[in-house]
Order: structure tokens, then sequence, then C-alpha cells
């Protein structure tokens, strides 16, 4: 439970020493039919002093990223430079986990990193995991001159917020080798957004695409199907606004309620859990069998809207001759076959 560097450790040299696991800090465990969970694992005060991931012992082929396919076909790996996020949306599980504290990693501890995955495992292209990388603008920028004095040629993506974009920072963004933004902008509706402590401006987001997409960098939309006080209508405002936006990319997904967030605990309160909820259900993506309902929608509702979005978005007629203008080379067209059963997937 929590961060899991210290812990493992922990773990693993008490089972080896066969001594009492009640001892380490930070699991869960069964003893005698009781659930154990131990003291709290307190976080790592100087990620600076966490190693670099050691991608020699795996077969990195079996672990690419399908988002910086999107932009790229060259082998790639994630990257974490900051651990959490200050905001408090009611769905997310960053705050069980973070405790709404950021940490960062120093800015020469991060291009270090980079820079020997280029030299030890020959990967150029890097998806940055990180909560919310764009939060800090001025440590952004210190990033990116960093892999620009280096001369460091690099492709990488990253998760932004529509109120932490600048254009001086995207600019930067852009000559550091950013290909991919995505943006969680989970609803076209104001009543949606402060259901779920979301506190982003509609008008500041469509903004924020503009300021990417200016400086040649995709935008990848997330949309949230599903949240309390959801009706067909607040759908419909989150269908037309995500069509409203110049994205390259949008997926909608069925609201999770991930045990342990604030948006789980209300749904228990007020009874719009799945009746026959079960843990191998929980998904990051929950596509056939929604966990949650709403006062005016059901689970087979939300699945209903959710093909409607798909197709809304994708099957205009503007938005497929754009994306095959974008066909340059037989791994676009590999891609454009697979986002194509995966649309079919969804249909069924």
């Amino acid at each position: 439970v929590g961060e899991g560097e210290e812990t493992f450790y922990e773990l693993i040299k008490a089972i080896d020493e066969n001594k009492d696991l009640e001892e380490v800090n930070g699991i869960v465990f069964r003893k005698n039919n009781e659930i154990i969970k131990t003291k709290p694992r307190e976080l790592i005060k100087n990620l600076d002093e966490i190693p670099f991931p050691a991608r020699d012992l795996l077969d990195l082929k079996l672990y690419e990223s399908s988002v910086t396919k999107k932009v790229s076909h060259e082998n790639a790996t994630y990257l974490f430079t900051s651990r959490g996020c200050p905001f408090d949306c009611v769905y997310c599980n960053a705050k069980s986990m973070w405790r709404r504290l950021t940490r960062f990693r120093s800015i020469q501890n991060v291009v270090d990193e980079i820079e020997e995955c280029i030299n030890k495992y020959n990967l150029k292209e890097f998806n940055i995991g990180d909560e919310l990388f764009t939060l800090k603008e001025d440590r952004v920028i210190e990033i990116c001159d960093e892999i620009i004095k280096r001369n460091l040629e690099i492709s990488w993506v990253c998760m932004s917020r529509v109120d932490t974009i600048s254009s001086n920072m995207v600019k930067k963004m852009k000559e550091a080798g950013c290909k991919l933004i995505t943006f969680g902008f989970e609803s076209g509706s104001k009543e949606i957004l402060k259901n779920i402590r979301k506190m982003t401006d509609i008008d500041k987001a469509e903004e924020a695409v503009n300021i990417v997409k200016k400086e040649g960098i995709g935008v990848y939309g997330n949309f949230m199907i599903g949240n309390p006080g959801e009706t067909e209508e607040t759908f419909n405002e989150t269908l037309n606004f995500s069509r409203k936006l110049d994205l390259d990319k949008a997926s909608f997904f069925i609201t999770v309620p991930f045990p342990g967030t604030d948006l789980y605990n209300m749904l228990k309160e007020n009874g719009h859990l799945d009746k026959n909820l079960e843990w191998s259900r929980f998904s990051p993506v929950s596509n056939k069998y929604p966990l949650l309902r709403t006062d005016a929608l059901n689970g087979d509702d939300l699945l209903k809207l959710q093909k409607k979005a798909f197709k809304n978005f994708y099957l205009r007629p503007k938005f497929v001759i754009n994306q095959l203008k974008k066909l340059k080379s037989k791994d676009d067209i590999k891609d454009l076959i697979t986002g194509i059963k995966l649309f079919l997937k969804i249909e069924k």
C-alpha cells in the first residue's frame, strides 16, 4: 500500500529471513483468516535517491507504449519526473497514493536517466507518466533546456491539464522533442465538472488546445461517461465539446470508481455502485461491465452512450479525411487498421 521501492525490499527480506510481516510497513496480508494492515509507509523524501530502473532485466519490446506509438515507431519507455498531484478530483486514486503532495526529481537526475536510456538501451522515445508534468512551468522549461543543451534527439509525450498550459512553455516543449500532450477534459458539462471537483474552465480548454496545436504538437483528449449527475443531456454536452476541440485522438471511458477514492465512497453511500461488484471487474477501462450508475442512466445506458461517443467523434467526414492525409508509412497504415479493429470491437 503506497510506494513500493522500500516496502518490496523489506518484504522480500522479511520472507527470506522468516521474520514477522507485521514489522513491514505499507502492506496488507492475511494471517489466520484475519486481514492485517500494517502501519502506513512514509513517502520517499528524495526521489533522486531511487536508482534508475534496471531496464536491462526486461525485454523492452514487451512493454511498448500505445501512446508513444501514436507519434513514432521507435522503441519507447516510461519515464517519471515527479510523483503526486495537488488537485482534488473525486475519481482519482492519486490522492490515496500520494496524499495530494507533489515531489520532484532534480533536472539533472531526470535528464541523466534520459541520456542513459539513449546510450545504454537505444531508447529515444519517452512516455512521461507524471500525473501532471506541466504543473510547474519553470521546471518544465528547465528540463527542456537541459535536453536541448545536451543535444538529445528524442521524442516524448506527457499528460497535462488545461489551466497549466502557456505558449512559452509549449514552444520550449516542442523544441525539446514533445510530440503529443494528453489532456483529461473529462466532461463538457460545467455541472459534471463541479460534481467531480475537476474545477477547470471549458473555455480555457479550447484555448489550451489551440496553443498546443499552433506549435505542431498533437493533442489526445480523455473524456468520462457516468460521473455523478450524468444524464443524456450532460453527455451530449461532452460529445459536442469533444467534437468542437481540435483533437487528434479521443477516448471515452465509462467512469471506474476505484476503492479508496472519494467517488467510490460517494457511490457506495448513495447506492449507485453495481450490486454485483467484484474485484476482478475493476479495470482502468470499464468498457464491458460498468461498475456504477447514475439517477438517470444504468449500466446499459452508459455502454450505449460510449458507443455513440466513439461513433460520432471518429466517423466525422472531416476527421476521417484528416487522418487519411496523415498516412505516410506502412506503420501508419498498420496503426489505422488497429484503430479500426478497436473501434469495431467497441461497436459490438
